[in-house]
């Protein structure tokens, strides 16, 4: 059952769950709140709750009527930069200190948003061949067809039948040692083409950290999703 609540004239969708033991917060595509509760638990308790976690709603939430513009903030390989829109006939994008730059033809005319997806798919077309092609060297494996795919749901797939592999451009977002797990984590998939014990073995045993980097992506999740909502 979903309701609303609302808390420091702010108002979140609460759903009730059968058999849900804690409360727990989730953040939908849209960059929206939501809360989910067990039946027994009060409104007041479910509102403290809230109140004590607004600074992590603060960090994870993403506005869904964000205006993608000149001038706003952009993420890129795991940093903020400024989206700086120049007219000129460079057709590299430039990182420059904290700012992006991007030129066009014409400023006036331009889709910012294909812009900046334009951005992420290269930046995740050499990165991902990169790391792929890396760790199909280390594990003794045939190189496959790498694609890139517009998926908002999954960083990255393996079509093992098909030697390929297939990984989306939103990765761009994440820093550079997700997108090498992410990478890492579909090559495997050529091995063992499951999430069986030998996989999860492989994976461990050419990245010894891969709990710390899972926990990073786990905790970059939620707000990924919501920044992407917008393009």
């Amino acid at each position: 059952m979903k309701t609303l609540i609302k808390v420091d004239s702010q108002t979140y969708s609460l759903s009730r769950r059968r058999g849900q033991k804690s409360l727990k917060l989730h953040i939908s595509p849209k960059g929206d709140v939501l809360v989910s509760a067990p039946y027994y638990v009060s409104v007041n308790e479910i509102a403290n709750f809230i109140t004590k976690n607004k600074d992590w709603i603060e960090k994870h939430s993403f506005k869904k009527d964000i205006t993608v513009q000149n001038g706003m903030s952009i993420k890129c390989i795991g940093k903020t930069y400024k989206l700086c829109i120049f007219e000129g006939q460079n057709k590299e994008t430039i990182f420059l200190d904290d700012n992006c730059l991007i030129y066009v033809k014409d400023a006036q005319n331009v889709n910012i948003v294909e812009k900046i997806r334009l951005l992420y798919k290269n930046q995740t077309i050499k990165l991902s061949q990169y790391y792929i092609e890396r760790w199909c060297q280390q594990l003794g494996l045939k190189l496959p067809k790498i694609q890139i795919s517009s998926a908002k749901r999954k960083w990255g797939v393996c079509y093992y039948k098909e030697n390929r592999i297939a990984i989306s451009y939103t990765c761009a977002i994440l820093p550079e040692n997700l997108i090498d797990m992410i990478c890492l984590h579909e090559v495997c998939h050529l091995v063992y083409p499951n999430h069986s014990k030998d996989f999860c073995s492989l994976m461990q045993t050419y990245m010894p950290d891969l709990g710390q980097r899972k926990k990073q992506l786990r905790d970059l999740s939620k707000s990924a999703w919501a920044y992407l909502s917008c393009f």
